[in-house]
């Protein structure tokens, strides 16, 4: 689903997962257990439950320029924002360490589809996901209303969504930044004109005085013999 948020396609709507065991794929897992999940499954996940999978619809929708289904998406992110994160069904139903944390990555989702549909965020949104990284540059994945630490740790889907939204974040660079080099041509193009005019001129010049006219070639008019 996290290709959605780069352009890619996406199928609708968003089905249950299949989780399947791969660890045994990876040699060097260290004895950690690595799922992989397919959206497969019978069953759809609810954009009006799970805020992450809202983000994803809107995007999918967006890129099928489906604009008022993306903004009835968007109004469903809007209704889940109680100003200090998104409150959906993992967040008041969740198992345990899930319930009532805020998930620092659906923070992120938000920012992105409010400015992939030109919308102003929430004053507050773009701290909050700050707040959330560490000191060596990553973003933990959950904090508690009062902002700290959910009990959680950095990882790099959340710190790479949250990069993302702040790359978005950024003013679009100035055309000329982008194409600086067009510049070099009219530059090159005065300066050859330039080496015609003051060069070649003049050396026209030099082999205009050095021509010979034929009008002033002396003839010789002396009788001659032939014999």
């Amino acid at each position: 689903m996290h290709e959605a948020i780069l352009g890619t396609r996406i199928p609708l709507p968003i089905y249950n997962a299949t989780t399947s065991d791969v660890t045994t794929y990876w040699s060097k897992s260290t004895g950690d257990t690595i799922l992989y999940e397919n959206h497969n499954s019978s069953g759809i996940l609810s954009p009006s439950n799970y805020s992450d999978i809202a983000v994803y619809n809107g995007f999918e929708q967006d890129r099928r320029v489906d604009h008022t289904g993306t903004l009835q998406t968007v109004q469903v992110l809007n209704s889940m924002w109680d100003a200090n994160g998104l409150v959906d069904n993992a967040f008041k139903n969740g198992k345990e360490g899930e319930a009532g944390v805020y998930q620092t990555f659906k923070a992120a989702l938000y920012l992105l589809i409010l400015l992939k549909t030109g919308q102003a965020p929430p004053a507050n949104l773009e701290p909050k996901i700050l707040n959330m990284q560490g000191p060596d540059g990553g973003f933990n994945t959950g904090y508690y209303p009062n902002e700290t630490y959910a009990g959680r740790f950095e990882n790099a889907e959340t710190t790479s969504i949250v990069m993302l939204a702040l790359e978005a974040l950024l003013p679009p660079e100035s055309w000329y930044k982008s194409y600086w080099y067009l510049f070099l041509i009219p530059i090159a193009a005065v300066a050859a004109l330039l080496f015609l005019l003051l060069y070649l001129q003049p050396l026209r010049s030099r082999h205009k005085k050095h021509r010979p006219i034929a009008g002033n070639i002396p003839i010789d008019k002396s009788p001659r013999s032939f014999i």
